[in-house]
């Protein structure tokens, strides 16, 4: 009952917040110049045509210069301040899994008023920086927009049930929507595996073939209502299952030439649900946002490898998560200022069964049943936040406060926590055509509660132990970017970012031949990148645009085995991205392509490092007709170049400060994917 006296008590501190508020307001600051600070570029549908749009997403994502995040939503820490730059209708999504891309799939582009980018820092929602779109709709009627997508690629199942629909109405009072979509995929790969020893020769070759089936039906729904009175109510609630089937076959050959056959079967059959509420009304000199959210899922899992014919060991685990959130908002105006005021309850667990069964080729199954574990956190936290222009064209917002945690894993006693958080923003708008954001905040990460549950890996050996000693890490994160507006030749966002991070989750070991995840100390990280569009239409090249996106970084970590310095694990060091889309004057024809690269870092483990990568560049070219019949059809072709998924390991005989057992070098094919996609609206 502990956490619904929490929460309880977080509701009814909600009701007096708006106490804490002074009822003064000055009229000093005028609408003039909140937008002329704010700087807003509005796009319509008839801005966009050319693409011809079929939901507000589309828009969204061919709004030149901008690139749209939707924030972390499942990775969050409970519902917390904005991280998303896109609102809809002025606020934010109360919702995780159900978020604001889901949301705007679902409404036509035909009921999109207009788009406002505007800088975050400026806008009364605390913890928004950088650019932001706000998406203005009203539906007029009821309409409705679907989509089929096909794969198909060389030796794997065809993908021929991918669909989605959603349907959407209202009035001038009340908007809904609904949608289906299958998510199914049909995935896989081939190749060669070889693994020789520390002095070079050839211990074992393997020639896999992997595939990765899954099918994710999502049912999901919102509804908003605005009362005369100004009140607002909004609802979003989904419901998912996700039935995946993995196989990977591996035809085997020693070194002394003996044959034999690996396979390796794994699965899930989960399901999850989510509901989200909030509710807003004017309240005292304010205006109260009441928001709650509740996400369950159960998600049965398995794993199973061995030889054909022979011995098998099979991992089964069940694991049930929960996260409960009330939230409440109370902002209002004081002269030049908006002011906020935000407290936050929430109560996540997970639960874990699981057991190790040896299948041997003949007799009976043995089973060990491993310790199961159980994680609580409950949490609360109370933010302050001040949002005001400082002149004509500099704007500040501030938020601080502190969160209070309290976990408790397994039969070990709850431990509290009392962290601070926070962050300032500035905006600047230098010229015109020239804005300049720097933001410094402090951050407690969201805890992943699989990182306290031992771990048994059947097909590669690698196990883990488990640990309820685990912190949520803290981070110092300073950010700066430049949008720089280049007239009719688009706009260009160059930023760098640096971060010092406390108590980094990794591998440690626990014993001279054990290892579990835990805190295993801090860690600076850095990237510099740029976002932008360039039209092509000064050029000469009417209707053709380039988004381009590019990045470094790196980070430097205390190696907790050996004492050295090095990237944290899963450190992408560099990616860069180009696409091109040029959209024929006068017709319903377009085109373009796509070409990428990453390179990415490995993992340390206390036996090994290993490191999984896409070999080459990764191209794509597509043709698009706008109007098949009244569709719009996409066909094209992905992995041009036959870029490969690669995997590279060193395994030890003991730990990495020992010597080397073998080295693991693999590399699948996954073939050149054909994709037909067919869109329109009802």
């Amino acid at each position: 009952m502990r956490h619904l006296r929490l929460l309880s008590s977080a509701a009814l501190a909600l009701v007096l917040l708006p106490a804490m508020a002074s009822a003064q307001q000055a009229d000093s600051v005028t609408a003039a110049d909140r937008d002329a600070t704010r700087g807003a570029r509005v796009y319509t549908y008839a801005d966009l045509a050319q693409y011809a749009p079929q939901t507000a997403l589309d828009m969204v994502n061919r709004i030149p210069g901008f690139a749209a995040d939707g924030g972390n939503n499942r990775g969050n820490r409970g519902l917390g301040q904005a991280s998303q730059n896109i609102l809809l209708n002025g606020a934010r999504v109360s919702g995780k899994s159900n978020n604001v891309f889901d949301v705007l799939g679902r409404i036509s582009a035909r009921d999109v008023v207009r788009i406002e980018i505007v800088d975050g820092a400026t806008l009364d929602v605390p913890g928004l920086s950088g650019e932001v779109a706000n998406v203005i709709y009203e539906a007029g009627g009821i309409s409705g927009t679907f989509e089929y997508r096909a794969q198909f690629r060389p030796r794997l199942e065809d993908t021929l049930l991918d669909a989605k629909a959603s349907i959407s109405g209202g009035d001038e009072r009340a908007n809904w929507s609904l949608s289906l979509e299958t998510n199914s995929r049909r995935q896989g790969h081939w190749g060669p595996e070889v693994v020789t020893g520390p002095d070079g020769a050839l211990l074992v070759t393997r020639d896999e073939f992997g595939i990765y089936n899954s099918d994710s039906p999502e049912i999901a729904g919102s509804y908003s209502r605005r009362a005369r009175n100004g009140n607002e109510f909004n609802a979003n609630a989904s419901a998912q299952l996700n039935i995946q089937r993995n196989r990977i076959s591996g035809a085997i050959v020693e070194a002394d030439g003996t044959r034999f056959e690996e396979l390796f079967r794994g699965g899930e059959d989960e399901w999850n649900a989510e509901l989200g509420l909030d509710y807003a009304f004017d309240l005292g000199p304010g205006r109260l946002k009441l928001i709650g959210l509740q996400r369950n899922e159960h998600s049965p899992v398995y794993d199973e490898f061995g030889i054909v014919g022979g011995r098998r060991d099979r991992f089964e685990q069940v694991i049930d998560e929960n996260e409960s959130i009330v939230r409440g908002e109370y902002g209002w105006s004081r002269g030049q200022s908006d002011w906020e005021l935000s407290l936050e309850g929430a109560y996540n667990s997970l639960s874990q069964e699981a057991e190790l069964i040896a299948l041997p080729a003949t007799g009976s199954a043995t089973v060990t049943l491993l310790p199961g574990n159980r994680i609580e956190e409950l949490r609360s936290e109370a933010i302050a936040s001040l949002s005001r222009p400082l002149s004509p064209r500099l704007s500040l917002q501030l938020n601080g406060g502190a969160e209070f945690s309290s976990i408790a894993a397994g039969a070990a006693d709850p431990r509290a926590y009392l962290r601070p958080k926070g962050s300032a923003a500035l905006s600047w708008r230098a010229s015109d055509d020239v804005t300049i954001d720097a933001k410094l905040e402090r951050v407690v990460d969201q805890l992943n509660f699989f990182d306290f549950l031992a771990a048994v890996d059947v097909q590669d050996g690698q196990d883990r132990g488990r640990n309820n000693e685990i912190v949520p890490p803290q981070r110092w994160r300073a950010r700066v970017e430049g949008i720089v507006r280049l007239g009719a030749y688009g706009s260009l966002t160059p930023y760098a970012q640096g971060e010092i991070i406390e108590d980094v989750i990794e591998a440690i070991p626990t014993s001279p031949t054990e290892e579990a995840l835990g805190n295993a100390g801090d860690a600076t990280a850095w990237v510099v990148g740029v976002d932008g569009t360039i039209l092509l239409a000064p050029l000469g090249v009417a209707g053709a645009r380039l988004d381009l996106h590019a990045h470094t970084g790196d980070s430097r970590f205390t190696d907790p085995l050996l004492g050295t310095t090095r990237a944290l694990n899963g450190q992408e060091y560099t990616h860069a991205r180009l696409q091109y889309r040029h959209d024929l004057p006068g017709s319903d024809l377009a085109y373009g392509g796509s070409i990428q690269r990453r390179h990415m870092g490995g993992s340390f483990r206390l036996d090994q490092f290993a490191r999984r990568f896409n070999a080459g560049w990764q191209a794509e070219l597509f043709v698009e007709h706008k109007d098949v019949l009244g569709l719009q059809v996409t066909a094209g072709v992905n992995n041009l170049f036959n870029s490969t998924d690669n995997f590279e390991r060193i395994a030890y005989v003991d730990r990495r400060d020992g010597p080397i057992a073998f080295f693991e070098d693999r590399a699948r094919e996954y073939g050149r994917i054909v994709y037909v996609n067919v869109a329109g609206r009802f």
